[in-house]
C-alpha cells in the first residue's frame, strides 16, 4: 500500500468542504476582528463611557453566543443546514455592510448609531445560524464524500 501525499489526499475531499472552510474562516475573521475593536469604537466614535461601552460589548457577545440555539432549531426542524448557512451568511454580510456604512464620519450621529447597532444585531443573530450548522454540515460533506469514494473503488 502506498501512502498518498497531502495534495493527493486533499483532492479526495468533496469540493463543498473547501467552500465551508472559506465561509467559516471569513465569519471567524470578521467576527473576532470586529469584536476586538468594538469597545474602543463605541468609546471614541459614539462617546460612550467605558462602562457603557463594556455593557454594550458584553450584550453583543451574549446575543452572539445565545443565538445558536435558534439557528440550530431552524436548521434541524425547518430549513436544513445548507439553507440556514446560505441565508444567514447573507444577513451576516448585510450586518457588516451596515456597520461599515455607520462608520462614515460625515453622516449624522443618529443615522450612524442606527446603522451601527442594527449591524451589530444582524451580526449577532447571523452568527447564531452559522456557528451550530457549519461544523455539522462540513462533517456530513466529508462523510458523504468518503463514502462515495469508497463505493467507486469497489
Amino acid at each position: 500500500m502506498t501512502e498518498k501525499g497531502m495534495l493527493e489526499s486533499l483532492r479526495n475531499y468533496p469540493k463543498g468542504v473547501f467552500f465551508i472552510l472559506g465561509n467559516e474562516f471569513c465569519e471567524r475573521f470578521s467576527f473576532y476582528g470586529m469584536r476586538a475593536v468594538l469597545t474602543l469604537y463605541l468609546i471614541t466614535e459614539h462617546h460612550f463611557s467605558d462602562s457603557h461601552a463594556s455593557l454594550l460589548y458584553h450584550a453583543f457577545v451574549s446575543l452572539a453566543y445565545f443565538s445558536p440555539l435558534f439557528g440550530s432549531i431552524a436548521a434541524d426542524n425547518y430549513f436544513g443546514r445548507f439553507r440556514v448557512i446560505l441565508w444567514v451568511s447573507l444577513v451576516y454580510v448585510l450586518g457588516h455592510v451596515l456597520l461599515s456604512i455607520g462608520a462614515i464620519p460625515q453622516l449624522e450621529q443618529a443615522i450612524r448609531s442606527t446603522l451601527d447597532f442594527s449591524g451589530l444585531v444582524f451580526i449577532a443573530l447571523a452568527t447564531g445560524g452559522i456557528k451550530p450548522c457549519v461544523s455539522a454540515f462540513a462533517a456530513d460533506q466529508v462523510w458523504n464524500g468518503f463514502r462515495l469514494n469508497a463505493n467507486r473503488r469497489v
